[in-house]
């Protein structure tokens, strides 16, 4: 039997997986109190199903599949994201309360403690979603969470390329993936830095609407419509930021009814708008929830102080930006210059495709662009939006680059030189290209780093994982446990089953009298400590090792683990 499995078939797979799965979840939730790998696996079934019944009755057999550089390109960039993942394996490289609380929040619902309450709240789809992988409940919840998000990032490589194919050709959809390597490192802050899951997977579903909408006014079948409508909805459940691509779409349509009298976007607009509108007529009250939701959230954002590490260098460029605009600030501080100026170009670009009043749909990434760049100014967080918007510069970008090297090609071959140099000058361009975007990037100077401490950083992680295995076999159920300098115990209780204070930078007799103090009569209390932490005259280890308050009980490279005597330090007055 010959499988002919084709681009699109994969990501009509990806996206009703999502879609499904998510849906699945809720309606297993509904019924049995909690979610699944059910959920999951007949999410995937179900879209594999609808995959071959659309291709067999709705999608021509025609072309060829990705291309061979194509297939080149995306494997690169897929080399690229999972091998700065083996980087930092068991945890990730930041301290950010994202990962933590994407555990909390979605355990639940694989354990059935999760009421309404807790679905009726922000990201509700994300928290489905991993819900039914945490169910499996074969490996810890971080590995689960951390691995799952790390496939989602590499199945969003496909929605990119179909994404640029469908929109502007083959060509760019090629010079997407190209660009997507240096400047789109949302994936880097989803599985390493951050922990944006709920953002990333509200890219990944918009993206996938946007492939609906396109192969709908390609192919004219309303089965794609008719798949976009739940796709929109989970797109709208999975984050906030999601809104500005469903903007962009009804911006697109005005553009189009002024500038080409043509209303089939605006009809899909008002479709893929309607179950919103239909939701308030339904529930009155959900006006207000809108409003302040729009108000208090959209507009300013998180309001809770997350600890996350960006990267915001303090220089001339830096800040002259941020005083024009806090997302062009922030793509460049991201991004590098490559990517500050491909949005520039972008953003210019978009301008120029309107005097030539191309169809709206293609103008929908530039306006997604420009809603980002708009909300910028209302947030606190427009490193948020900046990282959303690398995903619409690297598709429109690609068609800029596109054009600017097809001029620069017909000059060479408008030129008198013989073949063999025209093709020599060819090569020697997109050499240089490719140079430009890595010295100019700074992915490029930041993984680069990331490999060169590769040996590193598995020792500290490794470490830290054994010093976890040994307090889950040799502590009891009951323990109370505290780290010096390692933040990466946060998710011991999800690891090793034990109860976590916190992490803390104290002497011994600071760290009894300010945390410990109040478990000392209850609970046998252990405290791991880095090795490598100093002050400026001794090491932490040594002050703990000397303390009278402290035994030290196990230890390796990384952590050496103590045993607080609980006697002695009451009795004492420390």
């Amino acid at each position: 039997m010959n499988i002919n499995i084709r681009s699109e078939d994969i990501v009509h797979v990806i996206g009703l997986t999502l879609v499904l799965a998510i849906t699945l979840s809720f309606m297993e939730f509904a019924i049995a109190g909690r979610v699944s790998f059910l959920s999951l696996i007949s999410g995937l079934i179900l879209a594999t199903v609808i995959t071959h019944y659309v291709r067999r009755y709705y999608v021509k057999q025609e072309g060829r599949g990705a291309s061979k550089l194509a297939l080149t390109l995306a494997l690169l960039y897929a080399f690229v994201i999972i091998s700065t993942y083996y980087v930092y394996p068991i945890f990730p490289a930041n301290q950010s309360a994202d990962f933590l609380v994407y555990i909390e929040r979605s355990i639940v619902f694989a354990t059935g403690e999760a009421t309404f309450k807790n679905l009726i709240t922000l990201h509700p789809a994300i928290y489905l979603l991993l819900g039914t992988v945490l169910s499996l409940n074969i490996l810890n919840p971080l590995f689960l969470t951390r691995g799952f998000m790390l496939l989602l990032t590499i199945l969003n490589i496909p929605l990119i390329y179909m994404v640029s194919k469908k929109l502007y050709g083959k060509l760019v959809s090629e010079l997407a993936l190209l660009l997507s390597i240096f400047i789109n490192i949302f994936w880097y802050y989803t599985v390493i830095i951050t922990g944006l899951y709920a953002n990333f997977l509200g890219l990944m579903l918009a993206l996938y609407l946007l492939y609906l909408i396109a192969e709908y006014f390609r192919s004219k079948h309303r089965i794609f419509l008719v798949l976009a409508l739940p796709t929109t909805l989970v797109m709208l459940l999975s984050h906030e930021t999601t809104f500005a691509i469903l903007l962009a779409l009804w911006l697109s349509s005005i553009y189009d009814v002024v500038a080409r009298k043509n209303l089939k976007l605006v009809k899909t607009s008002a479709t893929l708008t309607s179950p919103l509108a239909l939701v308030v007529l339904l529930a009155p009250a959900s006006i207000r929830f809108l409003e302040d939701f729009i108000m208090n959230y959209i507009l300013r954002f998180k309001t809770m102080t997350l600890r996350v590490m960006l990267i915001t260098p303090v220089n001339p460029v830096y800040n002259t930006l941020k005083i024009i605009s806090p997302m062009l600030a922030n793509i460049y501080s991201s991004a590098g210059l490559s990517g500050l100026t491909l949005t520039i170009l972008c953003l210019l670009y978009g301008v120029l495709l309107m005097f030539k009043r191309r169809e709206g749909l293609q103008l929908t990434p530039w306006f997604w662009i420009l809603a980002l760049l708009l909300t910028s100014y209302f947030t606190v967080e427009a490193w948020r939006l900046a990282l959303n918007a690398l995903t619409p510069v690297t598709i429109l970008s690609a068609i800029t680059v596109r054009n600017l090297a097809l001029k620069t090609v017909g000059k060479i071959d408008s030129s008198e030189l013989t073949g063999k140099i025209k093709e020599v000058l060819k090569y020697e361009l997109a050499a240089f290209t490719i140079i430009l975007l890595f010295i100019t990037s700074n992915i490029s100077l930041t993984l680069a780093y990331d490999y060169s401490k590769i040996s590193e950083k598995h020792q500290q992680q490794h470490g830290i994982l054994e010093a976890m295995e040994w307090i889950k076999e040799n502590t009891p159920e009951s323990a109370r446990i505290a780290s010096i300098a390692r933040w990466q115990f946060m998710y011991l209780p999800y690891i090793a089953n034990r109860t976590f204070i916190g992490d803390y930078a104290l002497s011994p007799k600071e760290l009894i009298k300010s945390s410990l103090h109040s478990f000392l009569e209850t609970y046998q209390v252990y405290v791991a400590v880095w090795n490598k932490v100093h002050n400026e005259t001794t090491y932490y280890v040594d002050l703990y090792e000397r303390s009278i308050f402290f035994k030290r009980i196990w230890s390796n490279n990384e952590i050496t683990v103590f045993i607080v005597n609980c006697e002695l330090s009451n009795k004492k007055k420390v």
